[in-house]
């Protein structure tokens, strides 16, 4: 597979069949079998990483600047969502919510999968967490259930439910961010 422009990231679909890489551009998607045809979808702003969907319907590619991109391969549809206080370093899917979770801001941002913010970004949000005065810098959402884990630039870890307000506070503020969450695959141990 090649192409003329460097790639910054890569990832498989999840079926396997596709290789997204995320570049200058936008996304270049490669069908793994024997043609390997490239599909183009080109979107203004800088992406620093893609990620599939678990079903593998959609892409998302953090920005450089101030938020991401959404893309539906399926149709080509698109739209950036911007507006974010920092850059966007973490994302995450909920298959048992449909959703799509992000850090960046002063609480968790996130989206019905459902009702998709591909005309207006305000479309399926689902109000999660409560806003604080500390940014979260990783997201990680749960494998079974619709819950997100957020861990925040001055340590502090919560788990909240996506969609609901209430948030349960697992770490304290200490003193260093927190950049990487995962949950283990049955979901019990963060």
């Amino acid at each position: 597979l090649e192409h003329e422009l460097p790639l910054v990231a890569v990832a498989f679909a999840p079926d396997g069949a596709s290789l997204a890489a995320a570049h200058a551009a936008g996304v270049s998607i490669w069908r793994l079998d024997a043609d390997q045809a490239r599909r183009d979808l080109t979107f203004a702003g800088t992406p620093t990483a893609v990620s599939w969907s678990p079903d593998g319907a959609w892409l998302a590619c953090p920005l450089a600047t101030e938020g991401f991109q959404l893309l539906r391969p399926e149709d080509g549809a698109s739209r950036p969502i911007l507006g974010y206080p920092t850059p966007v370093r973490s994302l995450a899917w909920s298959r048992a919510a449909q959703a799509l979770a992000t850090a960046g801001a002063f609480r968790a941002v996130a989206w019905s999968l459902n009702a998709p913010p591909l005309d207006d970004p305000t479309v399926g949000a689902l109000q999660t967490g409560r806003p604080g005065l500390v940014v979260i810098d990783s997201v990680a959402a749960h494998p079974q259930r619709d819950l997100l884990a957020a861990g925040y630039a001055n340590g502090q870890v919560s788990i909240m439910q996506l969609g609901q307000r209430d948030e349960l506070l697992v770490r304290h503020d200490a003193g260093g961010a927190v950049r990487a969450l995962a949950w283990s695959a049955d979901g019990g141990q963060l």
